[in-house]
């Protein structure tokens, strides 16, 4: 499984999707793919592709809320789209 493969299939999915900014502020950039777990605990390629579009204080601050705050939060903004 590697992120930079499935990345580049999610980032053309978003595109047609019409996902091309902060899904959570409407920042247009930086912006980059928010999981709902930490990579490095991501064992499937379909939870690898389960993410939201973010601004980079956007992640952070869901980064940094805590594991279920994360998990709880990425799914939130996947849900409301």
């Amino acid at each position: 499984m590697n992120w930079n493969n499935i990345r580049r299939q999610v980032k053309k999915d978003f595109e047609r999707l019409g996902v091309t900014r902060c899904e959570k502020c409407e920042a247009a950039y930086p912006l980059g793919f928010a999981h709902r777990y930490k990579r490095r605990f991501i064992k499937t390629a379909e939870e690898m592709k389960t993410v939201a579009l973010l601004c980079n204080p956007c992640h952070e601050k869901i980064e940094f809320s805590g594991h279920e705050n994360m998990f709880d939060a990425i799914t939130e903004i996947i849900e409301a789209r």
